[in-house]
């Protein structure tokens, strides 16, 4: 469910993507960026998306591993694309610890280090 939701959003698709969240979840990214806590709902989350996906120029998105960890699934994902403002290319690699339950993602937390994200599994 998480891979399926994830190459929805590679491909644009945000309303498929977005189903599989549940309508309360919590989007942590201070792991990732200090300057902002969490999103919680889907609507503060998909506003936190757009707001980073307009950051970008000639984005991509991929999924480069999701692995069952029981209770969660950790990913490793890499985006790429140019800053809009300087044009600069921009590639950044990161992981995500994401918790599911009744089949809707329920938590995902973002980590600046895809190390962090597993040794939160307990998977380190």
């Amino acid at each position: 469910m998480v891979r399926r939701a994830y190459e929805a959003y590679a491909r644009g698709d945000l309303a498929e993507a977005g189903s599989a969240y549940s309508d309360d979840t919590v989007w942590d990214v201070s792991r990732f960026r200090p300057d902002i806590a969490s999103h919680t709902g889907q609507e503060e989350m998909a506003e936190g998306i757009a707001s980073w996906r307009e950051t970008w120029s000639g984005h991509s998105f991929s999924l480069e591993e999701a692995i069952d960890a029981g209770d969660c699934v950790v990913a490793v994902i890499q985006e790429s694309g140019r800053g809009k403002a300087s044009g600069v290319p921009v590639t950044v690699r990161y992981g995500q610890l994401i918790r599911v339950r009744q089949g809707k993602i329920v938590e995902t937390v973002v980590y600046a280090n895809p190390d962090d994200a597993f040794e939160a599994a307990g998977l380190s």
